[in-house]
């Protein structure tokens, strides 16, 4: 049984206008699949340039069971058809507002975009939470199956089974500046930028790649031949093992399907990310003409609810705390969403998360990624800007990696993150590089500051602040 009390289990680069047109649809109409699957209590607080997420821990496990439920009544046939129909029509949603004229459009025109857009957006939902049900839920009723089939090659077989054997846009870009590299015509760089430019985006008004970027980037490179020939070899390999575990597995069709859906899952992880910043790019116009029609900034536009952008649209309205959400909370329950300020905020602060806030520990758990022990300085990073901080043999300590971390894991001795499980991003590329690895902390990256000495104990999953 879990606790019915407020546990962190998110951290994202979120604004409220994220908030509202994507997570808060869970809880007031739940998921499109299976509306009965849905959450009912949510605080959301600004933390280190994101935002926190605080559930009660036994309603989230609730979620993610009927996740669950949903994603493995399927096949990876389907799940894949679902996503390429999602991924081209959002794409032609975002080209849309990004081709238009969009000064010139009326009100209702943008209104009408908005709320299809949102609408479509849903469709993200499964794919969106799919990873954490795989985390939460299913790994370890996989591994207990694979345990029952052979004790002794079981966390090899999980382990491969959670590595992609497919690409994604991070490496697909690093893969083809390696090839121009080798190449030597600089003049495929042009083609590459427009292939790629998206790539540090993770939120509206995040800042592009321009040109001298990916110039940077191609003079940067080192010996392009062999790490391009390094790459292809680890793919070809990757993909020769996950045939050759399935071979020895000979699991029966409900086991299979298990497999190739929490497999299929390593590449849909990040495609669904790859997606929406792709998406944000393209829609960012929209929100930079509301905050010219509105005479405010773009920031103020992205801490909007759904329902208020609609309401200026339709008859000009504006909420009258807009400017005051600078400092602020997302409340949601019982399918009622609150944005609190001022004292409001803190007063919902106080009352339900100082216990949590609080709480101070000298030893903190986790999954084991990869296995070792390590002891050293640790290096806390809330966000990706913080990545060149992080020096030669330091601990990483983050709430949850994405591919544009990748150069700094090199660097790393070990890595601890809030969240993740054996699909996660830590977990992959602690694999990859070998080196201890500890996810699902919930709270290391808030209770770690940098500089602390730590030791990561990747052998039994623990943390010890020395």
């Amino acid at each position: 049984m879990y606790p019915h009390a407020w546990t962190k289990i998110l951290s994202r680069p979120h604004s409220v206008q994220r908030i509202s047109n994507f997570f808060l649809n869970f809880f007031t109409v739940g998921l499109p699949e299976d509306h009965s699957v849905r959450m009912n209590s949510a605080i959301i607080i600004p933390s280190e340039g994101k935002y926190d997420y605080y559930f009660f821990e036994d309603e989230w496990m609730e979620f993610l069971v009927g996740v669950e439920r949903v994603t493995f009544g399927m096949n990876k046939a389907t799940i894949e058809q679902s996503f390429e129909s999602l991924n081209a029509d959002m794409t032609v949603l975002g080209q849309e507002i990004f081709d238009a004229n969009i000064a010139d459009l009326h009100t209702t025109t943008l209104a009408d975009w908005f709320v299809r857009y949102c609408a479509r957006l849903q469709g993200l939902g499964l794919f969106a939470f799919t990873p954490s049900a795989i985390d939460g839920v299913t790994a370890a009723k996989l591994q207990a199956s694979l345990e029952m089939i052979d004790s002794v090659k079981a966390e090899e077989w999980l382990q491969v089974i959670g590595t992609p054997t497919t690409t994604n846009a991070m490496t697909a870009q690093r893969m083809d500046l390696l090839d121009i590299a080798a190449s030597g015509d600089d003049s495929r760089l042009v083609d590459h930028a427009k292939r790629f430019f998206w790539l540090p985006v993770y939120t509206i008004g995040d800042k592009i790649w321009s040109m001298d970027d990916f110039t940077k980037q191609r003079a940067d490179l080192e010996n392009p031949e062999a790490e391009l020939a390094k790459m292809r070899t680890d793919f070809a390999e990757r993909s020769r093992r996950y045939n050759e575990v399935l071979r020895e597995i000979r699991p029966d069709d409900s086991l299979r399907n298990t497999i190739e859906i929490i497999h299929l899952y390593t590449h849909l992880r990040d495609a669904r990310i790859d997606l929406t910043r792709i998406v944000f790019c393209l829609i960012a116009p929209f929100y930079q003409d509301l905050a010219r029609r509105m005479n405010v900034s773009l920031s103020c536009v992205l801490n909007l609810l759904n329902e208020e952008i609609l309401a200026f649209l339709y008859d000009g309205s504006l909420p009258l705390n807009v400017a005051e959400r600078s400092t602020h909370v997302v409340y949601a329950h019982n399918a009622t969403v609150e944005i609190l300020t001022g004292k409001d905020a803190d007063d919902r602060i106080a009352a339900d998360l100082a216990a949590v806030l609080n709480v101070a520990h000298k030893e903190i758990k986790g999954m084991i990624a990869y296995r070792g022990i390590v002891q050293g300085k640790a290096r806390v990073i809330h966000s990706a800007d913080q990545l060149s901080e992080l020096e030669h043999g330091e601990i990483l300590v983050t709430h949850h990696t994405t591919p544009v971390f990748v150069l700094a894991m090199k660097k790393a001795a070990a890595i601890v993150t809030d969240e993740g499980g054996i699909t996660s991003h830590a977990a992959i590329v602690s694999r990859e590089l070998q080196i201890p690895c500890i996810t699902a902390t919930r709270h290391g990256s808030s209770m770690i500051q940098t500089g602390d000495i730590i030791e990561v104990n990747a052998d039994n999953g623990t943390v010890k602040i020395l």
